[in-house]
Parts: C-alpha cells; structure tokens; sequence
C-alpha cells in the first residue's frame, strides 16, 4: 500500500488537515485541541506519518504528538524553515524567526509554478512573501488581519460597538460602516502596496497568489488580478511528504 501522510497546519484560530482526498478544518484552541482531534481524525486508518506545521505554542505541538503516537503508534514530522529545502532557498536574516506556515507555502508555491512569485496570505495575520525566478525567498511582511485591525479598535475605542461581518460600504454612514470600510481598504491598500514593492525586488513580473481564509475580501476589493490557491500551506506540506517517502527505506525518515 502507498504511503499516506496526513498533513495538518495548525494556524492562530483553526486547523486545516488533509489525509488523501479528504480534507477539514477544526478549532485549534489548546483547551479542545485534544477533543477536535478525536473528532476529526478518529475514523482515520493506514495513516503512514505526520507532517505538520504549526504556529500555536508548544503545548499544542506535544498534545498533538502524543495523540499521533498513540493512536497509530507513526511518528509526527514538524516542518520548519530550513537554510534550503525543495527548491526554496531562505534569504531571512534569522531562519527560525520565519513562521513556519509561510515556509511550507512558499514551497508549495515553487512546486507548482517554480517562478517568481508574490504570495499574500489572509489569516490572523496578513503575510506578503516574495520568490525569485531562482526560488529564493527574499522575505515578506506582516500586517493585522480584517478581524484583527477590527477588534484592536474595540479594544482601544470603546465607543465603537461590536459587530461581525465586514461590509465597506462606501460612502460610510454609520460606526460600524467607518470601520468596516477602514479596516478592509486599509488592509486591502496595505496588501497593494507591499505586493507593488515586493513585484519591483523580485525582478520580473511575478504571479500573484492569494490563499487564506479571509483571501475572498482581498480579491473582492483589489485592483490586482490574484489566482486564489486554496490551502497552500497544505500543498508545502504535500511536497516536503514526498521528498521524504523518497528517502532510501533503509534509513530512518527525516524531514529533508
């Protein structure tokens, strides 16, 4: 039988995970974290390994472990950036300060296209990262997500009432519209401007991809013409499965 790895991304909020064709997400919070891996993976047979990549303190890294290893008695894989790795060269000044979730989506990005590319990801966070036609990744940037930029003014501004979706209605007639408009052409802006900057460090015209769970507003609102990728972390994680069931059988597995 060939081997199959479940892939799994643990980010701020929610899980994403992939085992062969099927595909999920879950809460990430530690409290549950135990409970959601129950729930989500209990069903699953013939799991060959672990490859996992995670944002989340180590807490979170240990419960999943210990439930991987009790369950299927296989090993978690955790992938972190690397000086160089399938085909990603790492040009950050400080190789382990670079979060791992990006690092596995830039080799997702160069597997499939092995271009220069600018790639943003909408999550907690919004992340702007830059490959070189040669497959270097010479750095991105860091800016608050939507829902982020959002709470830190409920925070700081208490005046301002709560509320969930972001709707920028333009022109803004109400609190809630001020700041729902604020926080996406800000972040949206934002975006812009770094993937404007980042196209100019590159060298060439880069493709642009746009992944996240929050990408759909970036698309909606930009005036770039992005590719959405779904779960591009996970497709990283799906590379770096491959080069390792490629090593020699003989030998112990290690993340390449």
């Amino acid at each position: 039988m060939k081997p199959v790895y479940l892939l799994i991304d643990i980010g701020n909020q929610n899980a994403k995970w992939q085992f062969g064709d099927e595909k999920g997400t879950f809460p990430s919070r530690q409290s549950e974290l135990n409970q959601n891996l129950t729930q989500s993976f209990g069903h699953l047979n013939h799991v060959s390994g672990v490859l996992f990549v995670s944002v989340a303190d180590q807490t979170c890294t240990n419960i999943l472990q210990s439930f991987v290893s009790a369950n299927w008695n296989v090993e978690a894989f955790q992938v972190t950036p690397k000086a160089e790795q399938c085909g990603v060269r790492n040009c950050y000044r400080h190789i382990s300060e670079l979060g791992a979730d990006r690092w596995a989506a830039l080799i997702g990005a160069w597997s499939m296209y092995q271009s220069a590319t600018v790639i943003v990801d909408c999550g907690t966070a919004v992340t702007v990262d830059a490959l070189t036609a040669k497959g270097e990744f010479i750095g991105g940037s860091i800016l608050p997500g939507f829902e982020l930029a959002r709470d830190s003014l409920w925070q700081r501004a208490p005046g301002i009432p709560e509320f969930n979706a972001l709707s920028p209605e333009l022109p803004a007639q109400s609190t809630v519209e001020a700041v729902s408009s604020g926080v996406v052409y800000t972040t949206v802006g934002g975006v812009e401007l770094l993937v404007h900057k980042y196209s100019e460090l590159v060298g060439s015209t880069p493709k642009l991809l746009l992944t996240g769970g929050t990408c759909s507003l970036i698309a909606e609102h930009s005036s770039y013409n992005f590719e959405m990728i779904s779960n591009l972390t996970l497709i990283g994680l799906e590379v770096v499965s491959r080069a390792i069931q490629q090593q020699p059988t003989n030998e112990q597995l290690t993340v390449p």
